[in-house]
């Protein structure tokens, strides 16, 4: 087996807001080279297919025709981003979209589900495809998430530490790094439920700039009432689904509020969750797209005070791209049969490899 590869990673998040796919130069260990990442947006209409699938747990005739075009959707992703690539590529990353995920700490039997057909993908683009990255972890007594933070661990390696990677998509979740420590968690809710608010109040999909919070008042109640869920005191690892929070809790406030106390809630369980840190972080970096809602980097550089809240961007990261590039790094983790996930990340037994390999036949 070669040593180095070019890897492409490709990644649907929880915000449902489209494939994310960037590539990157690596031996699993060390990254090389990375190139620039690009999005491909879902239709509403995919999206809001998408997201009647959250929570389903049975492999009908209709999760298998959106399965069929979300792997469909990634072949023409993958075709346009690397239609000028300037290198071959080896491998791809696949992560698919998580239809659902009940890890084992909270749910007997564990189970987890990344929508998405890995065989069909090689097939259709003539690549390698690594997928199904979760599962063995799950299976295995892991948490199956975060899978991130071995590729931030590296991506990190020459900053200085203690340093807390802090990732708000539809969850937040952290890397915590201090050289010879790794711990990883999922910390509470992110932009996913502040995203649902917008778009049943102004049929928009996120909180731009976060112009809206910005304007409400948050409830102190509200945030009380949040604070006091048995999710926080747990200690690390752990993992949550997109669907553990719902807008129960701000539907009796204004459009204003709502968003302010939404936004508000994702920074508290990001300051809880810094609690759980062996040592302070010297610098807190935040990717995903919470770094761009402004009300939430201004109520986390207080709530953290004085630790430095900064965007990924200042350490030279493209904080869009992190979670795809890190797809890319897992799949050539994989094909070397390097750990992905590890006690203080998943909380499985011993570092583990994972993934599944899917080769294109013969032409």
């Amino acid at each position: 087996m070669k040593n180095k590869f070019w890897a492409i990673g490709m990644m649907s998040g929880t915000s449902l807001d489209g494939i994310d796919v960037a590539g990157i130069y690596t031996d699993g260990e060390t990254i090389f080279e990375k190139l620039p990442g690009k999005a491909y947006p879902y239709t509403s209409a995919f999206q809001k297919r998408l997201k009647n699938m959250l929570g389903t747990t049975d492999y009908t005739p209709d999760s298998r025709g959106i399965e069929s075009t979300l792997t469909d959707l990634h072949a023409a992703a993958y075709l346009d981003y690397t239609s000028e690539f300037p290198h071959p590529i080896d491998v791809v990353g696949f992560h698919g979209h998580t239809i659902i995920h009940r890890p084992p700490s909270r749910y007997q039997p564990p189970f987890t589900w990344q929508l998405g057909d890995g065989p069909a993908l090689s097939q259709s683009i003539h690549v390698p495809v690594v997928y199904d990255l979760r599962k063995h972890d799950l299976e295995n007594g892991g948490e199956g998430a975060p899978l991130v933070p071995i590729y931030q661990k590296a991506l990190a390696k020459d900053l200085p530490h203690p340093l807390a990677i802090i990732n708000i998509g539809g969850i937040a979740n952290v890397a915590y790094t201090d050289t010879d420590t790794l711990l990883a968690f999922d910390m509470g809710p992110g932009n996913a439920l502040l995203d649902q608010w917008m778009m049943q109040h102004t049929n928009t999909p996120y909180d731009k700039d976060g112009l809206r919070s910005a304007q409400g008042t948050v409830d102190q109640s509200v945030l009380t009432a949040f604070e006091a869920d048995d999710f926080f005191q747990k200690a690390p690892p752990k993992s949550l689904d997109r669907l553990d929070y719902t807008l129960d809790h701000v539907t009796h406030l204004s459009l204003s509020d709502g968003a302010a106390t939404l936004v508000e809630m994702t920074a508290l369980g990001i300051e809880k969750g810094l609690s759980l840190f062996p040592k302070t972080p010297r610098q807190c970096l935040i990717t995903g797209g919470g770094r761009l809602n402004k009300t939430l980097m201004k109520s986390l550089s207080k709530r953290l005070a004085p630790i430095p809240v900064q965007p990924a961007e200042s350490v030279g990261w493209a904080g869009d791209f992190l979670e795809a590039e890190a797809w890319a790094y897992l799949a050539v983790r994989s094909l070397k049969n390097l750990p992905i996930t590890f006690p203080t990340t998943t909380g499985v037994a011993q570092p583990l490899s994972g993934g599944k390999l899917a080769q294109p036949s013969e032409k």
